[in-house]
C-alpha cells in the first residue's frame, strides 16, 4: 500500500529521481546490457546502494524501493542497479510504470 510510504519529501528531489532514473535507463541496450561503459559498476552495485548515494531525501528512496518491490516482488537490497536500469528500459520508463492501471 503506497499510502504506507507515508510523505515523499522534497517533490524536487522525486522529480530529480525520476528523471535521473529514465535518462539513465533509455542509455541501457535491452540486448546487450553488459555493454554499457558502467554496466560493471552498477551490476556490482544494488539498487539499496545507488539511493542512498544519488537520492537526497528518504521519502524519494521509500519511493523508488516500493516501486521495485511492486514491480519485482524483490527488495531494492536484493538487485542490481544495472538490473533495475535493464527493467525500467523494458518496461517503457517510470511514467509507464507508475501509470498501470487496475
Amino acid at each position: 500500500n503506497i499510502s504506507s510510504i507515508g510523505s515523499f519529501g522534497n517533490p524536487s528531489d522525486l522529480d530529480e529521481t525520476i528523471a535521473t532514473l529514465d535518462s539513465l535507463c533509455h542509455q541501457i541496450n535491452t540486448r546487450k546490457p553488459n555493454t554499457h561503459p558502467r554496466a560493471k559498476e552498477w551490476d556490482s552495485m544494488t539498487v539499496d546502494h545507488w539511493l542512498s548515494i544519488h537520492v537526497k531525501s528518504e521519502g524519494s528512496r521509500q519511493l523508488v524501493r516500493w516501486m521495485l518491490t511492486v514491480c519485482t516482488g524483490r527488495e531494492s537490497s536484493e538487485l542490481s542497479f544495472l538490473f533495475w536500469l535493464f527493467f525500467l528500459k523494458e518496461a517503457g520508463g517510470w511514467a509507464t510504470l507508475a501509470d498501470i492501471k487496475g
